[in-house]
């Protein structure tokens, strides 16, 4: 049985993603009784689940580059993706817009963007909706990196 400060928290929640998606999104909202269907489905342990699952493939993907990934418990990496689950994306949704922007690292100027604030922040749905793209690696790269590996090399 939910008590009466929980349901005050479930109706505050529901009027937030009411007004962010008419106002800010300019879409439809679902009604109450989908958005509360969805709300029980993401229960805080299945979020954090997915939120980590996440975090692995961004990891991942980021490794496959040589770069360091991000801490799986850190806030400033989770509070993003929890906003997004919030709104009803899904576990699917976030691995693809890695995919997509994962172009960014073969990029020397838009690589440090490859990040949960960027990827998973407001442009989030802009992202979903552009189609993967195959990575180039250009010879400015192939240098960059060069220099790179040649200054952290431990002879």
């Amino acid at each position: 049985m939910i008590n009466l400060k929980e349901l005050g928290n479930i109706a505050t929640d529901y009027a937030n993603y009411f007004f962010t998606v008419k106002t800010t999104l300019k879409q439809e909202p679902m009604s109450f009784e989908e958005w509360y269907e969805n709300f029980k489905a993401n229960s805080s342990l299945e979020t954090e689940k997915i939120v980590s699952r996440v975090i692995v493939e961004l990891n991942n993907t980021l490794k496959m580059f040589g770069k360091n990934g991000y801490k799986n418990w850190g806030k400033t990496t989770r509070s993003p993706i929890r906003q997004r689950i919030k709104e009803g994306f899904t576990e699917l949704d976030f691995i693809k817009v890695i995919k997509v922007k994962s172009e960014w690292l073969a990029d020397s100027s838009m690589h440090k963007y490859f990040r949960p604030k960027t990827l998973f922040g407001t442009k989030f749905e802009s992202y979903l909706n552009e189609d993967v793209k195959p990575i180039e690696i250009t010879k400015q790269n192939e240098y960059t990196d060069a220099i790179r590996i040649a200054a952290t090399d431990n002879y």
